[in-house]
């Protein structure tokens, strides 16, 4: 399984990374959602990770992209706070995590969807 991981934060991105490949899974990383746009165009993942908030094309924007691309990859949005109502997480993230979580409970979740 081959996962792509974007987030701000290197300490998180380095625990995602060292969880998900202990669990046998490739992962790419990347810190910006521009990069990540690119990546997910180029490679067929089979799941990615997205902080909400991202330098340059944030999460959610980055997500509509993917969708507009006709990119069905599987999204996991990783959240800051939970949202106040159902319309702040839009219809193109599959499933989403609020900060701070269990990194098991990412791996568990990054298997169920792809």
């Amino acid at each position: 399984m081959r996962v792509l991981v974007i987030d701000e934060d290197p300490k998180l991105l380095a625990k995602m990374w060292q969880a998900l490949t202990a669990a046998g899974m490739r992962v790419d990383i990347d810190r910006l959602g521009d990069d990540a746009l690119e990546s997910v165009a180029a490679v067929a993942y089979d799941a990615a990770v997205i902080g909400m908030f991202l330098p340059g094309l944030d999460g959610i924007t980055l997500c509509r992209e993917m969708r507009r691309a006709k990119i069905a990859t599987p999204v996991l949005m990783l959240v800051n706070r939970q949202p106040d109502d159902a319309t702040a997480i839009p219809p193109e993230v599959d499933d989403h995590l609020e900060k701070p979580f269990a990194i098991d409970e990412v791996v568990a979740r990054v298997r169920a969807l792809a």
